[in-house]
């Protein structure tokens, strides 16, 4: 039942039923207002932007806000003139950043800036700082990320086409009573560990997902050049029969990068695989899987989600089969590494993107899990960025960069047994992963038993 009754004298400034709907009991919490100031960021003023040189001035936006921390070296830099316009936007160490439009509700506290570093927040964060010294603002910081408050910050933004946290809303926030600050430095220690312990793991995980290239090369004894990006390296000549296509840039005929192996026979990538078959669909077929381009998980080459598409309804998507590899042709989705085979399927067919590009193999030759494998290997990726074609915001890679691919291929079975151990190695990584984030997810749900004394 979706009826339920409140006080009068319970209603706030605002009338929406969601907003009072298993409303926690709030009488003993205090507003965010009373223990710290909160203010807007500042987004780059038009016709101004960022700078390629390395300045002292970097500028924080909510796509910096990685796993409640930030790599600093990975930030945007801005120019002495754009920080003189900006400078009263400055977040400073011990400062907390929270999101407030399009992801709503990251939150991150500032520690470590480098020496004679200043940072400029975006317009679509707000910055809070403590101005009551019996709080913590580390401690705060763990405050904002408790499902009591962001459920609040939930309830609280306006759903637009890009949702937004008014500066308002976040000043009214209910927080939980606050300790002794013995006790805040307690919990603060406590989320801080298990923060460190979930890096590490992570690390280990981030370093078994290195090495799956390199166990791949090793196996199909394929040496990589080194990179020289020297003048004299990057001025080459080639023959006009050469030439790729009708494509007369540069990159597209340099040849300085190849997969050709000194263990196994080397094929054309289409001597093997079919680029884009066809699919039909048989009459007693109604219903397929539908699989978009945000369905693929990047980092594992897994579809993680699927969903259901009437065959009539499947007009103007690219279709493919259970089995086939797909493989994104778009920035940046091709250089992410968005690429998966299709397993489980509606009737054994599906559809999705128009950005992918379809690869089914001849099963008598070659391993489509063995050829995910190939076609993920980071150099590849960043190889097939000189086949981009289109505008700049929407590149994608030239069928001519598959039609001209040359590939290694082992026996089958030396395939199959490559790629088994590449999904071992995976497999360690995303379990490492998930015990990371167990780790952060006990801890946390520790540290607001213990803030709301339950």
């Amino acid at each position: 039942m979706n009826i339920f009754q409140i006080n009068r004298s319970d209603i706030e400034d605002r009338f929406d039923p969601p907003y009072y709907k298993d409303k926690p009991d709030f009488s003993k919490f205090i507003k965010l207002s009373n223990i710290a100031v909160v203010k807007g960021g500042k987004r780059i003023p038009l016709g101004m932007s960022y700078t390629t040189e390395q300045t002292n001035y970097l500028y924080l936006r909510v796509a910096d806000m990685l796993d409640g921390d930030i790599d600093y070296s990975t930030l945007n830099h801005i120019g002495n003139d754009v920080f003189e316009i900006l400078k009263s936007y400055e977040i400073s160490k011990n400062d907390i950043a929270l999101s407030i439009a399009g992801t709503i509700g990251k939150v991150i506290f500032l520690k470590n800036i480098p020496q004679n570093n200043k940072i400029i927040l975006t317009e679509n964060c707000a910055k809070i700082q403590i101005k009551d010294t019996s709080v913590l603002s580390q401690y705060l910081a763990l405050l904002l990320i408790l499902n009591i408050t962001q459920k609040q910050i939930e309830l609280n933004y306006i759903q637009t086409t890009i949702p937004k946290l008014g500066l308002d809303r976040i000043r009214n926030l209910y927080l939980p009573p606050i300790p002794p600050l013995s006790v805040q430095q307690t919990i603060v220690d406590l989320y801080t560990n298990a923060q460190s312990q979930r890096k590490r793991k992570l690390e280990e995980a981030q370093k078994l997902l290195e090495s799956v290239d390199a166990y791949l090369l090793s196996e199909l004894g394929i040496e990589l050049p080194q990179e020289d990006n020297s003048l004299k390296n990057r001025i080459f000549k080639v023959s006009s029969s050469h030439l790729i296509g009708s494509r007369w840039d540069c990159s597209s005929n340099k040849n300085d990068f190849s997969l050709n192996s000194k263990k196994f026979e080397n094929v054309k990538l289409v001597d093997v695989v079919r680029i884009n078959p066809s699919v039909y669909f048989s009459l007693e077929i109604k219903e397929i899987t539908f699989i978009p381009m945000e369905a693929i998980d990047e980092i594992y080459g897994e579809i993680t989600d699927n969903y259901k598409k009437e065959v009539s309804e499947s007009s103007g998507f690219t279709r493919f089969m259970q089995g086939d590899l797909l493989w994104a042709k778009i920035t940046p989705c091709m250089q992410n590494g968005k690429s998966a085979v299709v397993r489980e399927t509606i009737n054994g067919y599906a559809c999705g993107s128009t950005e992918f590009f379809v690869l089914r193999c001849n099963k008598n030759k070659i391993d489509v899990n063995y050829l995910f494998y190939i076609m993920h290997v980071k150099k590849l990726l960043e190889y097939a960025t000189n086949f981009f074609g289109g505008n700049a915001g929407q590149q994608r890679v030239s069928k001519n960069f598959l039609l001209n691919l040359e590939i290694p291929l082992p026996p089958l079975d030396k395939q199959i047994d490559i790629a088994s151990k590449l999904q071992e190695i995976q497999n360690n990584a995303k379990q490492l992963k998930n015990e990371a984030d167990m780790i952060l997810q006990e801890a946390k749900q520790k540290v607001e038993r213990m803030i709301l004394g339950e």
